[in-house]
């Protein structure tokens, strides 16, 4: 879990100075877009967004570092999302892939299957992620009590039945 938390922790501080960088360079053009009405407004909320979740998924990062129960299951939540959005945005990429390329298709056939290789990348990173936040080992980990496995009263019989 320290590697997730390491990596998510770096990622969210690297999204965090690039949105406030954004927001840095582009206040030239933001005294012009004051000029239309609900555009800045748009570009400032914009902004504001990325950079609170930036710093909520640091938090939560930090949170993870430290074993915090809540941390494990946002990131549960969030890789869940992820591989929603992955199964989504793939399945939207066969169905309207005539309607990208055209008649031409002009060499997009590659491009498909490279985006289509790292969505299933992803999708199988952000399920093992998943599968490994959710072991009874890191559960116990994060202080979460896991009701051992209740026995089979099955056992007895069969294990009575292979004997000679």
């Amino acid at each position: 879990m320290t590697v997730i938390g390491v990596i998510v922790l770096v990622l969210a501080v690297i999204s965090a100075l690039k949105a406030l960088l954004v927001l840095v360079l582009l206040i030239p053009a933001y005294r012009e877009m004051n000029t239309q009405p609900g555009t800045a407004t748009a570009f400032l909320l914009y902004v504001g967004a990325r950079v609170s979740l930036a710093a909520f998924f640091a938090y939560a990062a930090y949170a993870l570092l430290n074993r915090r129960n809540w941390a494990r299951i946002a990131f549960i939540v969030f890789f869940w999302l992820c591989v929603g959005a992955n199964v989504t945005f793939l399945a939207w990429f066969v169905l309207a892939r005539k309607d990208l390329f055209g008649p031409y298709g002009l060499g997009f056939g590659q491009l498909f299957a490279i985006v289509a290789v790292f969505a299933v990348g992803f999708i199988v990173l952000f399920a093992w992620f998943i599968k490994r936040l959710r072991r009874p080992a890191v559960q116990a980990e994060f202080g979460v009590v896991v009701p051992p496995k209740a026995p089979d009263p099955e056992w007895w019989e069969r294990k009575d039945q292979s004997r000679p």
